[in-house]
């Protein structure tokens, strides 16, 4: 993202992300990315990280006005991500469109700084981008292809996922 000069585009991001949480994209980390964020939701007692499933996942960027969900078998997460937008976003609206889904909802809306996101309400809470890219290099050690480029943008990608939080 720094090297494309695109580090604060939320579209950029949001595609970046949803490549590397796609288990079977052309980068081969599997679900390791997956992995990372699946942590950061249970650290904040959204989900018991050991009741996830990694079978059946399918990542959909963009599903009416929300940037990234992902589905398995038994949950639909939605992500909205925010990186210098307000959040004006009906947070409830995205929620019961996600409910056609008819799983286990588990939303939050990405950003730079936390920001209330009145979860009682809307049922979204709020991961900061520091909190993800902390879990996403905590399991860079586990890839094995390191002298690829998708390692090297994915390297990128978590540098300024920590540098956007100011």
């Amino acid at each position: 993202m720094e090297v494309m000069e695109n580090k604060n585009d939320e579209l950029v991001c949001s595609n970046m992300l949803a490549f590397y949480l796609k288990p079977l994209e052309r980068h081969k980390f599997n679900n390791l990315i997956l992995k990372a964020l699946i942590k950061t939701i249970a650290n904040k007692g959204l989900i018991d990280e050991e009741s996830y499933n990694y079978e059946n996942i399918n990542v959909i960027r963009e599903f009416q006005s929300i940037d990234i969900v992902i589905l398995n078998n038994d949950y639909v997460i939605g992500i909205e991500n925010k990186i210098n937008a307000k959040l004006y976003n009906n947070l409830i609206d995205y929620s019961n469109r996600l409910k056609i889904f008819n799983k286990k909802m588990i939303n939050f809306v990405l950003s730079k700084n936390t920001i209330n996101t009145n979860y009682n309400a809307t049922g979204f809470a709020n991961i900061t981008y520091a909190e993800l890219a902390e879990q996403i290099h905590k399991i860079m050690v586990n890839i094995e292809s390191k002298n690829t480029k998708w390692y090297f943008y994915l390297e990128d990608f978590v540098i300024n996922l920590r540098n956007n939080n100011t």
